[in-house]
């Protein structure tokens, strides 16, 4: 270590040089954010122990062999860690690394070095380069996967975002759109997930065959191929652990009868479902309990009509790849016009999926402002010049949001109009049902159940009827009297759960939460964590026996039950 020819630094003291003593501790250890619960695990997840000198060695090779002087660890998200390498001549690249958490190793790094190739040289949407990678960490003398990158043009969007003109937003939100839909352009054969053809031997991955709607003809790129899904769904929360077989998938029954086993699979075999995903406040006192059977059985009854409830419009189903976390810091524009966009990153565990499952706006716009029920232009209230400056700002605001949706669907529709279809029958039963049977492991069985109670009421208008006035094809749904009642109870009681755990997660933490928390706020927040329970249970407990029903089942606790007899001293009489 006394050897170390480059300094290390790190966001959190960027001005601060690190010592010989902890450098490298702290560059394999997760510092973003501090867990309220269950830290040890969090952290443990995102602890990657690997040889710095061999990770800086390749990434000099990669810029001719110039001399890193300064390595920088950026703010970390949850799946990866990313190095600014400053050499010697002034050039820069990043390294980046998955932490354990990330995905399932090879695949994971694999599959994202051939989407940045493959969207970079065959559809020309501005993401970095790659310099190289190593998706095998055996083969390597850096002890973990890698890819290096070229750091990328301009300056973060969040860091120019509030400085903008209302036009500026819009304008922006209008090109990133037009961007996504460049993407969502190019139709694949399989689903799944993009690798190159050499990385993928073992599988019997298939050749990537696409068709580019704004092309004359279907391109074969043989330096690519479709492998195994990366999507997430397939590796969080324990589902990394069951044995299934991850793809690529020939056509749509094969993909959503995966997903609906993959959840089925994960339900028989783990006794619990996971807690941060879980919408409500559950188990306790007269509120709604998930059980295996419930869980099971929306999932068999999707299963007997799903034939009939999917889309069948031929762009719908189209495989496409989709980038489904466009926020502001994934998106690089030009600081000298900072509507331009000139790249964008974070492309890892982006799957091959079909259009009507992926198809959104971008997160960007979502994060702005709720998206409006009708999609158009508003002007400014007749009386706006008597309004007050903050209403002034909110008319203002909402006029700026209801233009981003409109300017963003009006790109969708000019550039890939099966987006902008996929995006106005979200409602129907097929589109829900698809989307809610993924993620059934976790949590909405009962929203699940009532979309299906209402595809039985709603069958004839599903499969067409005959000169009889019957179905064309009958129903295999049926729902007696009591049953649908005894349903519409569960769905009230976990409607009202639902509807209790989001308003105490607002009240404690703005954001969607699971538990990390910023350093400087981290004993603020334990605080107003301790004080919500405090009137949680003011509320909803009637009896020392209810409080402690609802102290076994608090979530944000650490799970193994350590934290249990300090909560029950701190609240019981």
């Amino acid at each position: 270590m006394s050897s170390q020819r480059f300094s290390v630094r790190m966001a959190q003291a960027p001005n601060e040089l690190l010592s010989a003593d902890d450098a490298y501790e702290q560059l394999y250890s997760y510092n973003n954010l501090r867990w309220l619960w269950d830290a040890h695990e969090k952290n443990g997840c995102r602890y990657t122990k690997f040889n710095l000198p061999a990770l800086v060695e390749v990434a000099e090779k990669t810029v001719s062999g110039s001399r890193c002087v300064d390595v920088f660890k950026y703010m970390e998200g949850s799946f990866n860690k990313a190095f600014l390498m400053t050499m010697e001549d002034g050039s820069q690249v990043v390294a980046k690394i998955p932490n354990p958490n990330a995905g399932r190793p090879h695949y994971t790094t694999a599959s994202e070095a051939a989407t940045l190739v493959f969207l970079r040289d065959c559809l020309g949407i501005p993401v970095p380069k790659v310099l190289a990678y190593s998706s095998k960490k055996e083969l390597n003398d850096i002890g973990t996967e890698y890819i290096i990158i070229e750091k990328a043009p301009g300056v973060e969007l969040r860091n120019v975002w509030n400085d903008l003109k209302d036009r500026e937003k819009i304008e922006t939100a209008r090109q990133l759109s037009e961007l996504v839909a460049r993407i969502g352009q190019c139709q694949f054969s399989h689903y799944g997930a993009l690798y190159f053809a050499d990385d993928i031997p073992e599988i019997s991955g298939t050749l990537v065959n696409f068709k580019h709607l704004g092309m004359s003809v279907t391109p074969t790129e043989k330096r690519f191929a479709i492998g195994p899904t990366n999507d997430r769904r397939w590796f969080d929360d324990h589902r990394i652990d069951i044995d299934m077989y991850r793809g690529p998938w020939n056509n749509l029954h094969e993909f959503i009868s995966a997903e609906v086993q993959r959840e089925m699979t994960c339900i028989r075999k783990f006794n619990d479902y996971p807690k941060d995903k879980q919408l409500g406040f559950y188990n306790g006192p007269n509120a709604y309990t998930p059980t295996r059977h419930t869980k099971l059985s929306v999932l068999e009854d999707f299963t007997k009509i799903v034939e009939h409830v999917l889309p069948n419009h031929g762009g719908l189903l189209a495989s496409i790849l989709w980038h489904n976390d466009l926020h502001a810091g994934n998106i690089f524009v030009d600081p000298e016009n900072p509507t331009n966009i000139v790249s964008i990153i974070d492309w890892q565990t982006v799957p091959l999926a079909p259009l009507f499952t992926q198809a959104n706006f971008p997160r960007l716009i979502l994060k702005y402002g709720t998206e409006p029920e009708e999609l158009k232009q508003v002007p400014l209230p007749e009386n706006f010049e008597l309004l007050d400056s903050e209403e002034k700002h909110a008319a203002r605001r909402l006029q700026t949001v209801q233009k981003m949706y409109h300017d963003s669907e009006l790109a969708f529709l000019q550039h890939c109009p099966d987006l902008q279809l996929a995006l106005a029958n979200r409602h129907l039963i097929g589109f829900k049902l698809a989307k809610l049977a993924r993620d059934i492991f976790n949590d909405g069985e009962p929203e699940m159940r009532r979309i299906l109670i209402k595809a039985s009421k709603e069958w004839r208008g599903i499969v067409g009827v005959t000169s009889s006035r019957l179905p064309r094809i009958s129903c295999p749904l049926a729902y007696s009297v009591d049953a649908i009642a005894q349903f519409e109870g569960d769905y009230k009681h976990w409607e009202r759960d639902v509807s209790l755990k989001a308003a105490f997660m607002k009240s404690i933490h703005p954001a969607g939460w699971d538990g990390a928390i910023a350093s400087e706020i981290f004993e603020e927040t334990k605080s107003k964590l301790e004080n919500g329970l405090r009137h949680f249970l003011s509320q909803m407990a009637n009896s020392e026996l209810e409080k402690w029903q609802w102290l076994s089942v608090w979530p944000f606790q650490d799970s193994d039950g350590s934290q249990r007899a300090a909560l029950e001293r701190r609240f019981l009489d």
